[in-house]
């Protein structure tokens, strides 16, 4: 059970939920998994709801005869927007970005750190190993 407040580590957050379908033939089966995916909200947390939308209508997954690389070969950057999707998503990035901003705690600046600090973050930001 997950509850208000817990922490979604990314180790955890594909086990919240499952949606398992079943049907008298394939076709029955997407069209239920299609309705399914369609009806389900998940608010607070992002999903791969889009993701699975996006599959389900794919020709080759509707008719079982897709593979191991469709994903890589179809999905590419995501699937073609019109240019509403598209605004939409792009205020929803700026959306996030704030609520990321005004919930992280206030940035230290080079001399709030110590020199131990300092170091770390040059080799980090040079894509050094840690000095031992």
């Amino acid at each position: 059970a997950v509850v208000e407040g817990a922490p979604l580590t990314v180790e955890y957050d594909p086990l919240l939920a499952k949606l398992m379908i079943h049907a008298a033939d394939r076709p029955a089966a997407v069209a239920r998994l299609r309705r399914a995916l369609d009806e389900t909200l998940v608010a607070g947390v992002q999903t791969d709801l889009g993701f699975h939308r996006w599959l389900v209508d794919q020709p080759e997954f509707a008719s079982g005869e897709y593979h191991t690389g469709l994903v890589a070969q179809r999905w590419a950057d995501g699937p073609p927007l019109d240019a509403g999707q598209r605004a939409i998503a792009a205020m929803a990035a700026i959306r996030a970005r704030q609520d990321l901003a005004a919930a992280a705690p206030a940035a230290t600046t080079a001399d709030d750190a110590s020199a131990w600090a300092r170091l770390a973050r040059r080799e980090a930001l040079r894509g050094e190993a840690p000095h031992r």
